[in-house]
């Protein structure tokens, strides 16, 4: 009878997918401009939809505006922070780069992943202080006279 062999995993391990998130996180911070347009935007749409809750609330609509205005800004720091690895994996299957980096010792998925993941850091360190309401959104208690 034979010895059972160890079976071993194809791929270079974590270190190569934390070198991929690390450079993928210098990238986003070289080019932080797309996340201050990113952040812009944000602004912008938090203080309409403050001012809509706001006049709202003023119409005696609903009392709890600011945790709407809160709701909103949380999901639009997450959704504004997340990058488009689709857009990345469609981009490499149209090009032919796809086949090119299935050869690779490493995983395709995991890298693109942990690119993603390295991204998505610096986006989030970047939209975060923006995302917090910098106004208070008066409540129907406040408005009443």
């Amino acid at each position: 009878m034979s010895a059972a062999v160890p079976l071993r995993r194809r791929g270079a391990g974590w270190p190569a997918y934390l070198a991929a998130a690390r450079v993928s996180a210098r990238h986003a911070w070289a080019t932080r401009g797309d996340a201050f347009g990113r952040t812009a935007f944000l602004g912008v749409l938090l203080f309409i939809f403050g001012r809509l809750w706001h006049s709202v609330a003023a119409d005696g609509g609903t009392q709890d505006a600011r945790a709407y205005l809160w709701y909103l800004a949380v999901t639009e720091w997450v959704l504004l922070s997340v990058p488009g690895v689709h857009l990345d994996v469609m981009a490499d299957v149209r090009s032919g780069d796809l086949a090119y980096r299935l050869s690779r010792p490493v995983s395709y998925l995991g890298t693109r992943v942990a690119e993603a993941l390295g991204t998505l850091v610096v986006r989030l360190a970047i939209l975060g202080p923006a995302s917090k309401p910098h106004r208070e959104v008066r409540t129907l208690e406040a408005v009443e006279v």
